[in-house]
């Protein structure tokens, strides 16, 4: 669909808050990346009546994030807070984890009196490569 509204989506609300701007912006170029649609490059974005003119350049960055299962939480509930966080949206907006990785074995990886330092689980969930090491801290690289 060129330029048409996707069927079953609600009409974009107006953007009255630069917050406002960055959940749009943010929801849009999310959307037509995972529909396939190269988003990075620049584009000259006139206003209707000419009046302004704006260069907009969207480049793609590996960030990563890093976070730490607390000694009385569990690694699930890290891992969600820490996507949370980094998305900026509620952690009951997340899909569930385990159908990204088995809980068990992140609470295997945590429980077990084996100290190497080596030991990680490493998976892929909302579009992030998440690394849990042994000793608990978490790496969100995406």
């Amino acid at each position: 669909m060129d330029d048409e509204e996707a069927p079953g989506r609600a009409s974009v609300p107006a953007v009255t808050t630069e917050d406002g701007f960055q959940k749009a912006l943010r929801a849009l170029v999310t959307e037509a990346d995972t529909n396939g649609v190269d988003v990075r490059g620049g584009w000259p974005v006139a206003r209707g009546d000419e009046t302004k003119m704006w260069d907009v350049e969207i480049a793609a960055l590996a960030r990563s994030t890093t976070a730490h299962v607390d000694d009385a939480g569990s690694a699930v509930a890290s891992i969600i807070g820490a996507v949370a966080a980094r998305e900026g949206v509620d952690t009951n907006d997340l899909p569930p984890l385990q159908e990204a990785v088995d809980h068990e074995v992140l609470e295997m990886l945590l429980d077990t009196s084996d100290d190497g330092p080596q030991q990680y689980v490493r998976f892929r969930y909302c579009g992030y490569e998440i690394t849990v090491r042994k000793n608990g801290d978490i790496r969100l690289k995406g």
